[in-house]
This record gives C-alpha cells, sequence and structure tokens, in this order.
C-alpha cells in the first residue's frame, strides 16, 4: 500500500491541554491525532465529535477535503468547550470586550 500523503489544513490551535496549553497542527491526521488522544473529551454519543472523526478518515482516503475536516473539528472542539485559535479568537475578544464594558459601568 503507497504511503498516504499529508492532507494540509489552515493552521489551527486547540487549547486541549488546560489554560494557555494549545496544540498546533497543519494536516488532516494531526486533527485526527488530537480527536483520539486522551486529552479529547470524548462522548460516545456525540455527533459532533463523530462528524468530526469521519471527516477527518474521509479526507485522509480521498486525499482531499482538508477544509471540511477541519470545519467539523471546530464544531466538535467548540461542542467540548475546547478553545481553537484563530477562529475563536474574534468571539473571545467580543466576550472580552463586552465583561470590560460592564465591569466599567458598575464601576462608574
Amino acid at each position: 500500500m503507497p504511503e498516504l500523503s499529508p492532507v494540509p489544513i489552515k493552521e489551527i490551535s486547540a487549547q486541549i491541554h488546560g489554560v494557555g496549553g494549545y496544540r498546533t497542527v497543519h494536516t488532516v491526521a494531526d486533527l485526527a491525532g488530537i480527536l483520539m488522544s486522551n486529552n479529547w473529551p470524548k462522548k460516545a454519543g456525540d455527533p459532533f465529535f463523530q462528524r468530526a472523526i469521519a471527516a477527518c478518515l474521509t479526507a485522509l482516503e480521498v486525499q482531499g477535503q482538508g477544509d471540511k475536516a477541519r470545519r467539523a473539528f471546530v464544531d466538535a472542539a467548540r461542542k467540548a468547550g475546547i478553545a481553537v485559535l484563530p477562529d475563536d479568537a474574534a468571539r473571545h475578544e467580543r466576550t472580552r470586550t463586552r465583561f470590560h464594558d460592564w465591569r466599567c459601568e458598575r464601576t462608574n
């Protein structure tokens, strides 16, 4: 069987090692590795997790569709409460800004 070439994705960093503990990946195989690791909060019946695994396996089989696998991974990570950068950066900035605005209102 010929060796499969890596299926590239847009770089992604997932916070799977606690606060500030991000792992950065560049391929679909790396995404699958995170999903299958002991660091992922697996839920047997979680359809987001199952879709992410299926999307990664499909991308590896067809040697393409990395963008679909990446999107499925981001959806599963969000469902599992895992921060993903750069995708969640804007979301976190909006939350931080709203909190800052709220604090300023309460102190005035």
